[in-house]
């Protein structure tokens, strides 16, 4: 008998729920979040799909920036990447020709060494 009991009032336990659970907060504001860096710009089709660093033969930085076309024409931008090395940022922009849905890559060098950038530098690209 009281098994039957406990069975009919757990049946009954999710409609008395949904009433309360009705007024919890929901989200509001926007559905995504900020746009960290290393996301394209405002040039719609082409985007920044991959950055990498390397060293050259005198140790300097290297950044390769890989920019993906999206739409259906060749498409000129620009590619701006950014380097922080100890506190101080330097913004370098190449141009680049990216064929429609295609893939290129372009080389930007530093003249910070890549020892330094090795031990605490960031870096950063973006269509400009």
């Amino acid at each position: 008998m009281r098994r039957r009991r406990l069975l009919c009032s757990l049946a009954a336990l999710p409609a008395l729920l949904s009433g309360c659970l009705a007024g919890l907060p929901r989200a509001s504001g926007p559905r995504s979040g900020p746009t960290p860096d290393g996301t394209p710009g405002g040039t719609g089709s082409v985007v920044v799909a991959d950055v990498g660093v390397e060293s050259t033969d005198d140790d300097r930085l290297r950044v390769v920036v890989t920019v993906t076309n999206r739409g259906a024409e060749r498409t000129e931008a620009r590619a701006a990447v950014t380097v922080r090395v100890d506190g101080e940022a330097s913004v370098r922009e190449t141009a680049v020709t990216v064929p429609a849905g295609g893939t290129t890559t372009a080389d930007v060098e530093f003249g910070v060494t890549f020892d330094a950038f090795s031990s605490g530098g960031s870096v950063s690209a973006r269509i400009a």
